[in-house]
């Protein structure tokens, strides 16, 4: 997408999706959508997993403003002539060090037309920006910056930048996080982590890194939730979680990561993520442990309503299982 820090990820969820009644299925009552893109991507949004339109699903249009962090790469592809490109470190540190450059002239340029704006009523003239003004956002702290990062160079930079710039941090897949958690948890920044069931990427990573990587972090201080990071996959969700309890999680520290942390995370915890007087009632009723795969969801009660649990796999299921038998 590139430079839309304006756009919100809920004008684009489809309430019709036959992805959300398969999640929903599965015990998970709201997610939180985000957009894909550089280095801007957009808004993320919290959404319930019921509701005829975008507006019945909403329950916080914009949580948090998604910044991919740019990578320090040596290879690079070259569209000229469709080969990659082999770059010295120099020179790719260098380019690295541009791309942040301009990130914090887009700080410095919100804050800017911020004061702007803010000094229109004396008789000055500002035209309206929308991308400066959802960044500005971000300076007056009324959102947080969620980077979406991996490796630990480039947590460290995110850390380091939203430091310089007086901006709330929330760390988005990060890979190895667990490596920089002592820094996470000085910083009190929070990790919203990506697939726990994943392969390692370098050579000498060790095979439950992505594993132990949750278990870690928590014990470190670090407040963390968890994330899929792709729509049809979100019904795994907490199988992905029980993977991080058999490597060394805590049970409670998982459900609750599921639950209110990932709701505080996002400011969300006055609305969702526990049963308390007042908040919107998000619900499920299981027959056993709702991370054990199985475990069936009996009822998932969304804003205080039993909602319907068939969709297009028990569909499938119910079709297919009275087929005639053949002659």
């Amino acid at each position: 997408m590139g430079d839309t820090p304006h756009l919100r990820a809920l004008e684009a969820v489809h309430p019709a999706s036959e992805i959300i009644p398969v999640t929903r299925a599965n015990g998970i009552t709201h997610v939180l959508s985000a957009p894909g893109g550089g280095p801007w991507a957009g808004q993320a949004s919290a959404i319930l997993l019921d509701g005829w339109t975008v507006e019945e699903m909403a329950i916080e249009p914009s949580v948090g403003v998604v910044l991919e962090w740019p990578s320090l790469e040596t290879r690079e592809f070259d569209f000229s002539t469709f080969s990659v490109r082999e770059k010295k470190f120099s020179e790719a540190k260098k380019d690295y060090d541009r791309t942040i450059d301009e990130l914090g002239r887009w700080i410095d340029a919100a804050r800017q037309y911020d004061h702007a704006r803010s000094a229109a009523g004396s008789g000055a003239t500002v035209e309206q920006n929308h991308a400066l003004e959802a960044v500005a956002k971000l300076t007056r702290g009324e959102l947080p910056l969620i980077v979406l990062a991996d490796r630990a160079r480039a947590i460290r930079d995110a850390v380091a930048f939203a430091g310089q710039h007086g901006l709330r941090l929330v760390l988005a897949s990060g890979r190895d996080a667990a490596q920089e958690a002592e820094l996470l948890a000085e910083k009190e920044v929070p990790v919203i982590l990506g697939a726990v069931q994943a392969l390692p990427v370098q050579e000498d990573d060790a095979y439950d890194g992505p594993f132990t990587a949750p278990g870690d972090l928590e014990r470190a201080g670090v407040p963390i939730a968890f994330g899929t990071f792709d729509s049809s996959s979100a019904r795994v969700l907490p199988y992905e979680v029980a993977t991080a309890v058999a490597f060394g999680l805590d049970p409670e520290a998982a459900l609750r990561a599921l639950t209110l942390g990932a709701a505080e995370i996002l400011g969300l915890a006055d609305r969702v993520g526990s049963i308390d007087a007042g908040k919107w009632a998000n619900v499920i009723v299981t027959d056993g442990d709702p991370l054990e795969v199985r475990t069936a969801v009996r009822h998932v009660i969304i804003r205080g309503h039993d909602v319907d649990l068939a969709n297009r796999h028990s569909r499938s299921y119910e079709l297919y299982g009275s087929r005639p038998a053949p002659p």
